[in-house]
């Protein structure tokens, strides 16, 4: 199966998911400090191969300022094992409120879980995800 991100709807109200998978964590935002780790779990049900990352910027950091995400498999206390599994890191820029999308990407995620990672050079607050 491929994908990327699919939104439904507009602004605050925009869904995001990704097709295959199930997200693990309920909805709303979270304010990030800089240089701090944040993880997302995620379980994949069908083989994906991932074309695109989201994001949603609430409250934006300064000009230039962006944020990193990755993603790890995650182990059964949902902790990362081993690798990010990216073959270089995913940049997003965090100056700017909305929905930001990566540059395109091809990653193959297996059945299984995983972590996503995000991590900024800027204080920022994202809208994080929706449970299902």
């Amino acid at each position: 199966m491929t994908g990327a991100m699919v939104c439904s709807g507009t602004g605050t109200n925009a869904d995001y998911n990704l097709p295959g998978v199930t997200v693990l964590v309920a909805g709303g935002t979270i304010a990030l400090a800089t240089g701090t780790m944040y993880y997302q779990p995620l379980r994949v049900n069908d083989p994906i191969n991932v074309t695109a990352i989201g994001i949603y910027v609430a409250t934006a950091a300064a000009a230039g300022k962006v944020g990193i995400v990755g993603v790890y498999p995650a182990d059964v206390n949902l902790d990362p094992n081993g690798a990010s599994v990216e073959a270089s890191p995913i940049s997003m820029a965090i100056d700017a409120t909305g929905a930001v999308a990566s540059a395109a990407i091809d990653l193959d995620l297996d059945r299984g879980t995983y972590l996503v990672s995000w991590q900024a050079n800027a204080n920022c607050t994202l809208r994080t995800v929706g449970g299902v």
